[in-house]
């Protein structure tokens, strides 16, 4: 090879690379959202949605983050502390005014929110994300209510507005690249509307996709709940059912047949299993007392082999535990049936321990949590209270429920 075609070729492997370095970020840049994130069902702290956390009915208000939790309660966010359990509202600043007269000028903790029953927190990307709410003028000068969903620094600086949402919503998630919500109201020409959407976190005034619609006022969107590389929610109604949206295909599905006419409720996600029961109009059905589980796309379906409460009850289950407790309310009628909670193997089924519950109130419910903690939630005077279970302690058969939210 001659020294000219030596050098020639230098410089055209030269230019092809430079060539490389260019359109790269080029490419890149014009990659769809999900390019970046897993789509796996492993998953990832950082950008998933914490489903271990969530609670039939009710929006993300308690998020976990690698040294605790954050949690909005009176408009304040706190942050918990995860061994000590000890919230300290998330504004460092001495004489900060957040328990006096807090404005967003005097204490970086505030959040403002004028409906009690929508909250919303969650950990994502290493900020924390919440949702404000507030009455505004609106068409015609009536007022109405506007949502907000707010950006920081988890440290609570750096405050910044991410969308205004058109319609009330009633659930929120965050998860891999994306910001999924349900909304129910009317549109602007007053027709009742309920609706599953998603928007890019990279564009969030975009206008949202619609996954899922209905108009019929006796029905509504519910309980969205990214696991993994798939979408769940609930569509409330008579009967009511869940649903399963894969992002990969674009496609969605009812879960579970309900040939008997009955309805279905997701409980639980775990490993490669869902967790669920089946509703049948009369809460004395003993046919509604069982659970059953499946695999993630609701095939293989078969009953969950515990034994279970002769009432309603909540399942909720981890890698390591099945947790299983009655709905208060319904003890009631059944005075037979033990206030506690018990606590299964999940390898086996086998049982590790019961907890004294009779201290619950009628709103109690249990989320499953993290390797640390089984959270018990409940509502005094409007406002949702949590109690944590050390699950350390279980194996030891000393493991009970820790209060440490009532003196804030």
């Amino acid at each position: 090879m001659n020294l000219i075609s030596s050098n020639y070729r230098q410089k055209e492997r030269f230019t092809l690379f430079a060539v490389l370095l260019i359109a790269l970020p080029i490419l890149f840049s014009g990659c769809s959202d999900k390019a970046f994130f897993s789509e796996s069902n492993e998953y990832d702290p950082n950008f998933d949605y914490p489903y271990a956390f969530h609670r039939q009915g009710y929006a993300l208000n308690f998020a976990p983050s690698e040294d605790g939790y954050y949690v909005t309660y009176r408009n304040l966010l706190y942050f918990i502390d995860a061994e000590r359990l000890q919230p300290i509202v998330l504004d460092a600043r001495p004489n900060n005014g957040c328990k006096s007269d807090p404005t967003v000028e005097t204490c970086r903790a505030l959040v403002s929110n004028e409906q009690n029953f929508i909250r919303f927190t969650q950990v994502y990307d290493r900020h924390l994300y919440s949702l404000e709410s507030m009455t505004i003028d609106g068409d015609g000068g009536f007022p109405q209510t506007e949502y907000t969903l707010i950006r920081m620094q988890l440290d609570g600086t750096s405050r910044e507005n991410v969308m205004t949402f058109p319609l009330r919503p009633t659930t929120i998630a965050l998860h891999r690249g994306y910001l999924y919500f349900t909304m129910t109201g009317s549109d602007k020409d007053g027709r009742y509307t309920s609706t599953v959407n998603r928007v890019s976190l990279k564009h969030p005034s975009s206008k949202p996709e619609v996954l899922g619609e209905t108009r019929d006022e006796k029905s509504q969107f519910l309980d969205v709940l990214p696991y993994g590389n798939q979408i769940y929610w609930h569509m409330l109604g008579n009967p009511y059912h869940a649903y399963r949206y894969d992002p990969i295909r674009g496609e969605t599905k009812m879960l579970w047949d309900n040939a008997d006419s009955s309805s279905t409720n997701l409980h639980a996600v775990a490993g490669d299993k869902l967790y669920f029961g089946r509703f049948y109009g009369d809460p004395g059905d003993k046919r509604s007392f069982i659970r059953y589980q499946s695999d993630l796309n609701g095939n293989h379906i078969k009953e969950v082999s515990t034994p279970h409460p002769a009432v309603l009850s909540f399942l909720t289950v981890d890698s390591s535990y099945l947790y299983q407790m009655p709905i208060i309310p319904y003890l009631e009628d059944a005075p037979e049936v033990p206030n506690r909670l018990d606590i299964y193997q999940n390898h086996d089924f086998s049982k590790a321990m019961s907890v004294n519950t009779s201290f619950a109130p009628r709103s109690f419910g249990i989320i499953s949590g993290d390797d640390r903690h089984l959270f018990g939630t409940y509502l005094q005077e409007g406002e949702l209270l949590y109690t944590a279970l050390k699950k350390d302690e279980i194996k030891l058969g000393k493991a009970a429920f820790i209060s440490f939210m009532e003196n804030l």
